[in-house]
């Protein structure tokens, strides 16, 4: 199973971020319903790996904080762009949580070894070599977010490849403070 741990965004806010980016020939628009904030992307786990995650997960404690997106941006740069991603102000409390998440789950990770984390929620994705170029220097200059939420919980997920996109499946839910944990199963 390919697994990752992320922050769900509220409803309203996936509709508007969704809404903001036009539809751009050989770009590739997220799904609503798939945007969502990685903490960690674990890859490829078996199931016995995945019942070990949840249980270390469990041992990870933060209090609810508010997180804002106040920015939109392109990976790997405004030159060159193949991601168009809407970014967190810097927020210590979800470093923080990253930050344990991936020291308790470093020999699962496939990503623990790489740069910097960089919150961001991806809004569309470049597929065609050849695909339009977005005017990014005016668009990111132009393009104004400010969406303000607060983080409850956080979510271990299960990637299902499909043809026509990939499904996100919730396999546990980790609440801020003493709350209990919801499991879903399907």
């Amino acid at each position: 199973m390919r697994l990752f741990v992320s922050i769900d965004i509220p409803e309203p806010i996936k509709k508007e971020l969704h809404q903001m980016l036009p539809a751009l020939p050989g770009w590739k628009k997220t799904k609503q319903q798939q945007m969502h904030l990685t903490l960690l992307f674990l890859g490829e786990c078996s199931s016995d790996e995945a019942n070990e995650i949840r249980e270390i997960l469990k041992t990870c404690t933060f209090n609810r904080f508010s997180v804002e997106l106040n920015h939109v941006g392109m990976f790997p740069n405004q030159q060159k762009p193949r991601v168009f991603w809407a970014g967190l102000k810097n927020s210590e409390p979800l470093l923080s949580l990253q930050s344990e998440i991936a020291d308790k789950l470093s020999r699962f990770s496939i990503s623990a070894d790489h740069a910097e984390y960089v919150p961001h929620i991806t809004l569309a994705r470049k597929k065609n070599p050849r695909a339009q170029e977005l005017n990014v220097e005016d668009f990111v200059d132009e393009t104004r977010i400010k969406y303000t939420f607060f983080l409850e919980s956080f979510e271990l997920k299960e990637s299902i490849l499909k043809a026509n996109g990939s499904l996100h499946r919730v396999l546990e839910r980790y609440f801020a403070t003493d709350a209990s944990i919801e499991q879903t199963t399907q």
